[in-house]
């Protein structure tokens, strides 16, 4: 008899600092499919979606086809979008009857109007539907913000194990196999979670450059060869969520009689992640002029190697991370230098996008990209590319929609109909020829290496810091919050129950109106 599976997706990075509250349109951006339609958008995709659908083949389930939903990052859900998609998948599973598993892709670091704990939540609701015996499995983003919430209504809680995020599939098809094994029998995962207090940690999960992430790994695939632990995922967190949850957090899924093993094994990541909080935590952020001296020195042959093009990220507008993708600072520093054959992409403007559809292909309609902050104006020398896609492995299936080039004073700049980062390829332009960047692979812990699509993740790249700019506001207040906490963290090395002093907003209110979870903050709880 085949197994009787919910597989489903809703998936959400919230910056709760973003003022795009993010709406069901948003999700149609993307993608907000119902049903067995995501069935054929997604087969033969390297995402978590695709690798649930080649599980199901493998294991010949019967599956219960939920829906899926992406979004780019941004602000809170809106409540009709949380209730909207939640209930598409919790009445799906009521509508099921009798199931055998779940297998769910979702990020871990979702807020809602009215949620703090937006996958908890979710979670909560399935297993009140299915039972306290069904196996659950959840992939998760690496940089969830895990709960106990989570880890008390699934069985396992496994998150991808590189950044730039490129094994969606694996682990997608590793949740599934624990599915199975649970429903043949032959395992009873239980999921532990451990969060420090700590808002940042990990090195954000960087995988690209040796370092503590690296390291972590490499102990989590070794814990996982050993009798009675099923997975081991490490969560850096998502800093900018102003919620109670925030930070890194170890996840052990384990069979009934390895708790105590799990236990010191989670002791051990996170007495890690802790005596090396240091490493990684200066900034890298630079001045403007740092990065325009170094273009400059870099275009008149002093560019160290002259293997390839320099980089220049500006980090806080990071629409991958909820920033507003239309801020121009770093583009008007180049025009001021007379810095040439540079390439700027992209900028969220949907207003010139279509200007230069209007004014067609090379008609030298001029247009002014970024208007709150560059007086001058752009040539359209470029307009093709309409609907362009991504087709990279981390990105497989998103929509970067109409795109257009323009020339302005010397740097080629894009202009996207949707806010989204640079982090894949995309169907490549009949006139573009691509620059030769290097793939960035992940040099880690025994795995295959795997070229990471990520033009940003250059390991000595330069970042912009923009003091006036609004989206450079996120990080910055969240450094001082993290900077003032700190002063009150106590090590966390023997994970006894004691009460840690809160200075992240939400937090410490959360806490004294939920007082049986004071226990809970900074220790092991099942």
């Amino acid at each position: 008899m085949a197994y009787r599976v919910l597989i489903a997706q809703f998936m959400h990075e919230t910056n709760t600092f973003s003022k795009l509250a993010t709406t069901l349109d948003d999700y149609r951006k993307r993608w907000l499919i119902e049903g067995e339609a995501m069935v054929p958008r997604f087969t033969g995709t390297k995402n978590e979606i695709g690798g649930y659908i080649d599980s199901a083949k493998k294991y010949g389930w019967q599956p219960e086809w939920a829906g899926a939903a992406n979004a780019t990052p941004s602000g809170k859900l809106t409540r009709e979008t949380w209730e909207t998609i939640r209930d598409m998948i919790v009445n799906a599973a009521k509508k099921a009857g009798t199931l055998d598993g779940i297998c769910l892709s979702l990020h871990g670091a979702m807020v809602t109007e009215t949620e703090d704990d937006a996958e908890g939540a979710l979670l909560e609701l399935l297993r009140g539907v299915v039972g306290p015996d069904l196996p659950i499995a959840v992939t998760l983003d690496l940089h969830a913000n895990a709960t106990v919430r989570m880890a008390r209504n699934a069985n396992a809680l496994i998150s991808y194990r590189t950044y730039p995020h490129i094994d969606g599939y694996e682990r997608a098809a590793q949740a599934a196999a624990l599915v199975q094994a649970a429903m043949e029998g032959k395992k009873k995962p239980r999921c532990l979670l451990v969060q420090p207090a700590m808002l940042e940690g990990a090195e954000h999960g960087r995988t690209t450059q040796a370092g503590l992430m690296l390291d972590l790994l490499a102990k989590a695939d070794g814990f996982e060869k050993e009798s009675g632990i099923d997975a081991v995922s490490i969560q850096a967190g998502f800093t900018w969520a102003d919620i109670p949850y925030t930070g890194p957090s170890i996840a052990v899924g384990h069979e009934p009689g390895a708790e105590a093993r799990a236990k010191a094994i989670a002791a051990e990541l996170i007495d890690e992640i802790w005596r090396r909080r240091e490493e990684g935590a200066k900034s890298y952020y630079r001045p403007i002029a740092d990065g325009i001296a170094a273009a400059r020195s870099f275009q008149e042959g002093a560019g160290v190697g002259k293997k390839g093009p320099l980089v220049i990220a500006d980090g806080t507008d990071n629409p991958g991370g909820g920033g507003y993708n239309d801020t121009t600072p770093v583009l008007k520093a180049l025009i001021d230098a007379g810095i040439e054959n540079a390439a700027f992409g992209t900028i969220y403007d949907p207003g010139t996008v279509q200007q230069a559809i209007k004014a067609g292909r090379r008609r030298g309609d001029r247009g002014q990209p970024g208007r709150p902050h560059r007086s001058g104006d752009g040539r359209a020398s470029e307009d093709q590319g309409d609907r362009q896609d991504a087709v990279g492995r981390q990105l497989q299936e998103r929509r970067a929609d109409e795109c257009r080039r323009r020339d302005v004073d010397g740097a080629d700049g894009g202009a996207a109909h949707r806010r989204h980062r640079r982090g894949d390829d995309l169907q490549p332009h009949p006139d573009h020829r691509p620059a030769g960047v290097f793939e960035p692979g992940h040099r880690s812990h025994g795995q295959a290496r795997a070229g990471g699509q990520e033009r940003a993740a250059l390991p000595r790249r330069l970042r912009a810091d923009r003091a006036r700019d609004r989206a450079g506001r996120f990080r910055r207040h969240l450094l001082a919050r993290h900077l003032a906490a700190r002063v009150h963290q106590a090590a966390p090395a023997d994970l006894a129950v004691r009460r840690h002093q809160r200075t992240l907003r939400g937090r410490a209110s959360h806490l004294e109106h939920n007082p049986s979870q004071l226990e809970s903050a900074g220790r092991i709880v099942l």
